[in-house]
């Protein structure tokens, strides 16, 4: 049996829209995390409990997003050689606000999403890769 071993591709050969969309999932991991902690603060100061299977199960949830935001962190500091943590933390928290906000602001009106959906797409591209993620799925 021949084993291969397996070598991660070089940093600078990944590519910016691959770099970006797995950047952002490990910032949606730790956004969930973010939120998820915050959710059960704010129950918790305003006195209300879960029934105990119901709380077993958000500890669960919990303990497997901070899992989950572990295995990105290592990957992305492997793949990318990232080392700004703190960097990372602040791109966390400004998406978590924005998610919030938006959510504030549109709710369920199908219309209003597609209003903030579309007043962003008309912003001048910064990393240019939305176009090249999402070619052949619109």
């Amino acid at each position: 049996m021949n084993l291969k071993k397996e070598h991660l591709v070089p940093p600078g050969s990944v590519p910016d829209a691959t770099r970006i969309l797995t950047n952002v999932a490990y910032l949606m991991g730790d956004v969930t995390n973010t939120l998820m902690m915050d959710a059960q603060s704010r129950v918790e100061r305003l006195g209300f409990d879960l029934k105990h299977d119901c709380k077993q199960r958000w500890r669960m949830a919990v303990r497997q997003t901070e899992l989950a935001k572990r295995a990105w962190a290592s990957f992305a500091r492997e793949m990318y050689t990232l080392e700004d943590a703190a960097q990372a933390c602040d791109d966390s928290d400004y998406f978590a606000d924005l998610i919030l906000l938006i959510a504030d602001r549109v709710g369920d009106n199908h219309r209003r999403q597609q209003m903030v959906r579309n007043m962003i797409k008309r912003l001048k591209s910064e990393a240019h890769i939305y176009d090249e993620l999402n070619q052949g799925r619109m």
